[in-house]
């Protein structure tokens, strides 16, 4: 048990089924399901969550989001974290919490700002969802490397401890600060799906041999490649699209499919049922999502050889990683249904929900 009152900053639209608000949903049940008694400070945006001893404190509704599931820094951001730290210092003057806990970079700043104007004293965890130089490449907030990297030490060393939540983190989080990893994961139900030795119901394009690939259509994604690699692909294979697709990127050809937005049950059938699971990102940095959706699967992953895959992803092991042009995404897409993939599916117990409140436990044990 986590006999501990806990003060949780996440600056993040919650909770909404996409990105850093599921695995903050995880932790946050977790931690009550241990008896924790938490104060969860958040933004105003996102549905709300019932969990026992778990109370949720939102930023002013003025500083709504227009569409809180597009990921991106806006401007009320800025002030829904200014209105955050006002909140952080009210309730550490009138509560006595045990640690505060705090998630991304936005939170841990918050928390760290708060204690430092009210000159309290209390440990704090930073759990990460990337570095800050990773997340500036993507939102573009500050353009100065030198003051990021200036910022990444302070926060790194004022924590008493950091949750890494991607193994390559291991290398580039430099502190004598305490690290453990706690690794992204799918949802609990999801989870269940993907690992249950069942047979995945069929979906209308089970009889198919069919590419899936899921996600949105940002330009990082690369769907361009996938789309001229389907040219050298053989005649009766066909591309599955899981997920929001833009219209620039959607060609009429009977063997493309556009589903739009899938989730649940229905998705892990897609997954299950495919011929091969791809991804032609190209980023540098921490890894997609839907990569820890696919390791859970026996089936054969194809995906860009860049560090964004590499650094979680065993060559000719985990995946087949290709070139980043479509003769070689062809080619590794061919290999991947003829079977010359030796998978290996050793993350089943490294992304179960028992090894998190393991985890967890253990962290809350050493503050």
């Amino acid at each position: 048990m986590i006999n501990k009152k806990i003060l949780m900053i996440a600056p993040v639209p919650f909770f909404i089924e996409r990105g850093k608000s599921i695995r903050i949903n995880q932790h946050l049940k977790a931690l009550s399901d241990m008896g924790a008694k938490i104060d969860l400070l958040t933004y105003c945006d996102g549905n709300e969550v019932h969990y026992k001893n778990v109370n949720v404190i939102r930023a002013n509704k003025l500083f709504r989001k227009k569409n809180p599931s597009i990921p991106g820094f806006e401007i009320k951001d800025l002030f829904s974290n200014l209105n955050l730290i006002f909140k952080s210092m009210i309730l550490l003057t009138k509560k006595r919490y045990d640690v505060i806990h705090a998630h991304d970079v936005d939170g841990i700043i918050i928390g760290l700002a708060a204690k430092k104007i009210i000159f309290k004293k209390i440990p704090i965890i930073y759990e990460m969802h990337g570095t800050f130089s990773e997340l500036n490449r993507y939102y573009k907030v500050i353009s100065s490397r030198n003051l990021i990297k200036k910022i990444e030490k302070y926060i790194y060393d004022n924590s008493d401890f950091i949750i890494l939540n991607w193994p390559h983190l291991k290398k580039l989080v430099k502190t004598k600060t305490k690290k453990t990893l706690i690794m992204d994961r799918p949802d609990n139900e999801s989870y269940s799906y993907l690992v249950s030795k069942k047979n995945a119901y069929k979906n209308k394009f089970s009889k198919l041999k069919y590419v899936l690939y899921t996600g949105n259509s940002t330009d990082y994604q690369r769907l361009d490649l996938l789309l001229d690699a389907f040219n050298y692909l053989d005649k009766d294979i066909h591309i599955v699209f899981a997920g929001d697709i833009l219209e620039k990127y959607k060609i009429k050809n009977n063997r493309i499919h556009y589903l739009g937005y899938v989730k649940g049950k229905e998705l892990i059938s897609l997954m299950k049922n495919a011929k091969v699971l791809i991804s032609t990102r190209m980023t540098e940095g921490f890894p997609p999502m839907k990569i820890l959706f696919y390791l859970l699967t026996n089936v054969p992953i194809v995906a860009t050889d860049i560090s964004c895959h590499s650094s979680i992803l065993k060559r000719n092991k985990d995946a087949i990683l290709c070139g980043d042009n479509p003769k070689d995404i062809a080619k590794g897409i061919m290999k991947a249904i003829n079977g010359n993939l030796n998978k290996e599916n050793k993350w089943e117990e490294e992304l179960s929900p028992k090894l998190l409140s393991e985890r967890l436990m253990q962290i809350y044990q050493k503050l």
